[in-house]
């Protein structure tokens, strides 16, 4: 009995220990893989940083600023860059200017990443009381210039509407709130399939923690007009500026609706058939199912074109 006993005892110490190893095992596996993804997340990927130096030197010039004070997001680092032959080109595909599109036209590609322009600080900024309370006029402090006109009617229409005054003081009270850590994203309350033509009405604002260095989220309605989805995008989930890409307004093989004339004094329609795709802007070829010529046009909308 002893034998069998000791037997036992080795027996569940050794299956104790191998149970607990296990254990520990899988903690450390579970903290690897959530320390690894957070690392990758905010790796570089080394073939941005040729579209970095030009797109600060564009922007700079663009909007007048100083490289130094231009931040750019980053791009996923799984992307395969490639070197672009020729000069990349820049331009602002939306309403707002916190997107940027960097084109290559050998090999042909595009991206579109967030930049911004960080103002240094000049100084202390003046205190909210300071701002809020304006000189108090009274009319037997009113001098009998002329030219004082002026002083008096501000004074009078501030004393008779003073709600109007507050309405004006209060957004200047409430700035600093804008960087606390949390700003405004675009999401959406349902679930996007990948492919769909995006309108504003789709989004929210919806508010989140900031995270240094990552300005790929969109809050801007209006830089989803004329969108495709390039992903599945789940509810509630932020909508960044690389998950989406301009609309194929025209297919090729369709039927177009040209405008011939515009600003020639006369305008007339006829109809064409596309010889290629064309988004928003792009010069494309088509063909007069009349008379078979080809010719140019610009995309100006959904199946429409301007001819040149």
């Amino acid at each position: 009995m002893d034998g069998r006993a000791d037997r036992c005892y080795l027996n569940c110490n050794t299956k104790t220990a191998r149970l607990a190893a296990f254990f520990i095992a899988f903690v450390v596996m579970i903290f690897s893989g959530a320390a690894y993804s957070q690392n990758t997340s905010n790796l570089y990927n080394p073939g941005q940083s040729k579209i970095d130096a030009q797109l600060k030197t564009w922007l700079a010039n663009t909007e007048h600023v100083g490289e130094a004070n231009i931040t750019v997001s980053m791009l996923d680092y799984r992307l395969k860059i490639q070197d672009c032959e020729r000069p990349i080109s820049f331009d602002f595909p939306f309403a707002s200017h916190k997107t940027v599109r960097a084109k290559c036209d050998a090999p042909a590609w595009q991206y579109y990443l967030q930049a911004s322009v960080v103002q240094p600080s000049s100084g202390t900024p003046p205190t909210a009381p300071a701002q809020a309370k304006p000189p108090q006029t009274t009319p037997e402090t009113l001098s009998p210039n002329p030219n004082s006109s002026a002083i008096q009617t501000s004074s009078a229409l501030a004393k008779s509407n003073p709600t109007d005054q507050q309405t004006q003081v209060a957004p200047k009270l409430t700035t600093p709130a804008t960087n606390s850590g949390v700003h405004t994203v675009l999401t959406s309350p349902q679930f996007l399939k990948r492919g769909t033509i995006l309108e504003p009405n789709m989004f929210i604002g919806t508010e989140v923690a900031s995270q240094p260095g990552d300005m790929s989220a969109l809050s801007n309605p209006k830089d989803v007009v004329n969108m495709e989805l390039l992903r599945d995008l789940p509810a509630n989930t932020p909508l960044k500026s690389f998950d989406l890409k301009p609309m194929v307004m025209i297919k090729r093989g369709q039927l177009v609706i040209v405008s011939v004339g515009e600003g020639k004094g006369f305008l007339i329609s006829i109809r064409a058939e596309s010889l290629q795709d064309g988004q928003l802007g792009d010069q494309i070829r088509l063909k007069n199912t009349e008379s078979g010529r080809s010719i140019s046009a610009v995309v100006t909308g959904v199946n429409t074109a301007k001819a040149m």
